[in-house]
């Protein structure tokens, strides 16, 4: 067995504010349309935003995303069987070749 063990986990990469317009746009038209209107209307809020003076809170979302990454590397989660020879049937971690860590099996009886 590698030495070296990481396990899958859920990490928070990004977060985001979002502000969706989309709703403002009519849907009958093109989606070329649709795209340079809510570039205008996004243009149009920033400007709005730098304007404003009063202490009126804007609320937006907060979106945060998430991702499966390597707990020992931090890449993105993608598994591989091992090609060495010392470690035959092995699954490891296809960016840094630790090894997954199976989950424990619960004896019955066992406190």
């Amino acid at each position: 067995m590698n030495e070296k063990q990481c396990e899958k986990i859920k990490m928070l990469v990004d977060v985001r504010v979002v502000a969706d317009m989309s709703r403002v746009v009519s849907w009958h038209r093109s989606e070329e349309y649709r795209a340079e209107e809510l570039a205008r209307l996004a243009n149009d809020f920033n400007e709005f935003i730098k304007d404003h003076r009063s202490q009126d809170h804007i609320l937006l979302s907060v979106e945060k995303v998430f991702a499966d990454v390597c707990s020992s590397c931090g890449s993105a989660w993608e598994t591989m069987e091992a090609d060495e020879p010392m470690f035959p049937g092995e699954t490891q971690c296809a960016s840094c070749g630790a090894s997954v860590k199976q989950p424990e099996v619960k004896k019955e009886g066992a406190a």
